[in-house]
C-alpha cells in the first residue's frame, strides 16, 4: 500500500519567509560541509597512520576496542589524460590494432556541449534529438540582496 506524500509545510508561508528559511538552512548546510572536510582531514590523516602501523608490524588488520580497520592494496590503472600527445599515440595504436571500436564509447558531456551550442549541422543535429528529450529543470540560487536605505 502507497501512503500518501506529506504536505509540504512551506506552501502557505511568505516569500520573506520562505527565503529567509533558506537562508538559514543554506548557512547551516555550509557549515556541515566544513566540518565534515575538518573530519575528512583527521580520517586522511588516521588512514596513513594505520597503514604505516600495519606495515611495520606486518599485519593487514588493526583491531580496536569495537572494530576493526582491514589495509588492503588494489593497483590502479591511470590512462594518459584527454589532450595529451600519450592519448593520441594510445588511440592511433588501438586503432592501428583494429581495438579503438572495443573500447571507445560515447562522450555523453560532449555530445550535449554539441547539441547546446549547436556545432554540428542543423540536419544532423535534429537526426540526434530524435533520441534526446529535452526537460526543463529550475533551480534556485541564494545571493545577497542589495538593498537601499
Amino acid at each position: 500500500m502507497v501512503g500518501s506524500l506529506p504536505v509540504n509545510k512551506y506552501l502557505k508561508d511568505s516569500g520573506v519567509k520562505l527565503v529567509n528559511e533558506f537562508t538559514r538552512l543554506d548557512g547551516k548546510k555550509k557549515s556541515y560541509k566544513v566540518k565534515i572536510e575538518e573530519i575528512d582531514e583527521e580520517l586522511e590523516k588516521i588512514k596513513e597512520a594505520v597503514i604505516k602501523y600495519a606495515g611495520n608490524i606486518g599485519v593487514e588488520v588493526v583491531i580496536g576496542s569495537d572494530h576493526k580497520l582491514k589495509i588492503t592494496s588494489n593497483e590502479k590503472i591511470k590512462m594518459p589524460g584527454q589532450g595529451t600527445k600519450e592519448r593520441e599515440s594510445l588511440i592511433a595504436l588501438l586503432s592501428q590494432l583494429n581495438r579503438w571500436e572495443e573500447v571507445s564509447a560515447l562522450d555523453i558531456a560532449e555530445l550535449k556541449k554539441v547539441i547546446i551550442e549547436e556545432k554540428w549541422d542543423a540536419i544532423i543535429l535534429d537526426e540526434i534529438k530524435k533520441f534526446i528529450e529535452i526537460e526543463t529543470v529550475k533551480s534556485v540560487r541564494l545571493s545577497k540582496s542589495k538593498r537601499e536605505d
